[in-house]
């Protein structure tokens, strides 16, 4: 530490994404007196230097905040904010109607989404979330193994109307590996169609008779939403001639035996903890992630750009290497089956203004400008 103002952070070895790492909460300065004082316990009485302080937590049940009268940057407009936790969508919909809440987070229930968008009396604030869902096909398997097999899955699956059944339309298909708003994201990708004939033509080289070709797609037990599309995609696959068995495990289970590589199928989303494409390329097939993420995709020249990325201080040259990184995972080596990028909706009060979704789209953000005017309410 420098002096009271500065600190200075000294770095083995140049590493290119370093400063949008900074911006995680993980790396937040911490008041070492009260943080080591507290022990354990400082994530629960936290000491913090943000526009509001922890008044109350009561676990399960609800969050208490009140305004920090000294914030450096000036009072916040709200005086407080409470953070209800409520598991039951249909609850959340009517505490919201009868003004008990002032904002509703969709993301947790979005079995709500029809019924608050087609009601032009209520506003919605949406955001697209810098994420993308995907497919992990993994490469040591049969029939993973063979490049046709995995480039007839990327045609046989109807994005479009995945997004509209499982999701209400709320999101656009993906055409690659990066979130869009990220920063290197291309949006000049060709994308994948929907092409059933193109996906049976493909299964034909992979030297597969119609129905000849069994997989087997894995998830936890306790993921009805992953469930749904599971059951969709099967339904998807088999209109191509390809047979999917889906084999629910717990979590434990299923997230040690993928980090030992062995998961030969699985569904799957990640999202932006910072904004930089090392966090999604790096991420997956960078080091050893390709067997902990059980994709066992092993190319070389790919292995040797997302390195020497981290070496690169030019942002537009990181960004270009990236994107032929990315074109070449995916539409060269069909080593990824991008499926859609979802948008987060919240619907908002009348009388909540400067509600802003934050820009990674999560449900984390900052409420320091919102006021309510309370004429309206």
């Amino acid at each position: 530490m420098i002096d009271d103002y500065t600190v200075e952070i000294t770095l083995e070895t140049s590493f290119a994404p370093f400063p949008a790492g900074l911006a995680v909460p993980g790396c937040s300065i911490y008041n070492r007196e009260a943080t080591e004082a507290k022990g354990t316990d400082s994530g629960l009485e936290p000491a913090g230097t943000g526009p509001f302080k922890l008044v109350k937590w009561d676990y399960n049940n609800e969050i208490v905040l009140e305004a920090h009268d000294d914030y450096w940057n000036g009072r916040a407009k709200l005086d407080g904010i409470t953070i209800k936790i409520v598991p039951d969508a249909e609850t959340q919909r009517m505490m919201f109607e009868n003004g008990e809440l002032d904002v509703f987070d969709l993301d947790s229930a979005r079995s709500q989404i029809p019924y608050f968008r087609d009601n032009p009396n209520y506003k919605i604030e949406d955001g697209l979330r810098v994420g993308t869902y995907y497919l992990c096909l993994n490469q040591d398997m049969e029939p993973f193994n063979n490049i046709n097999e995995r480039r007839a899955i990327q045609y046989a699956i109807d994005r479009e109307l995945l997004l509209e059944t499982l999701y209400y339309g709320t999101g656009v298909p993906a055409k690659g590996i990066l979130g869009m708003g990220l920063a290197g994201y291309n949006p000049d990708l060709p994308g994948f169609e929907f092409d059933p004939d193109k996906a049976k033509a493909l299964l034909e080289e992979a030297g597969y008779a119609p129905g000849e070709c069994q997989l087997e797609i894995w998830q936890t037990v306790d993921s009805p939403q992953t469930l749904a599309f599971n059951e969709t995609l099967q339904a998807m696959l088999a209109d191509v001639g390809i047979s999917v068995t889906i084999k629910q495990v717990d979590s434990a289970s299923f997230y040690a035996i993928r980090g030992e590589g062995e998961v030969p199928m699985y569904f799957s989303s990640w999202s932006a903890d910072f904004n930089d494409p090392d966090n999604f390329l790096y991420t997956f097939f960078g080091a050893q992630n390709p067997k902990s993420r059980s994709f066992n995709y092993w190319d070389e020249e790919v292995r040797g750009i997302l390195e020497q990325c981290r070496q690169i201080s030019d942002p537009e040259e990181r960004y270009r290497l990236y994107q032929e990184a990315e074109y070449k995972i995916v539409y060269e080596d069909a080593a990824w089956v991008p499926l859609f990028h979802l948008k987060h909706l919240f619907v908002v009060q009348p009388w909540v203004n400067n509600f802003q979704v934050s820009w990674n789209g999560w449900s984390s953000m900052s409420y320091y400008s919102i006021d309510i005017d309370t004429n309206l309410k």
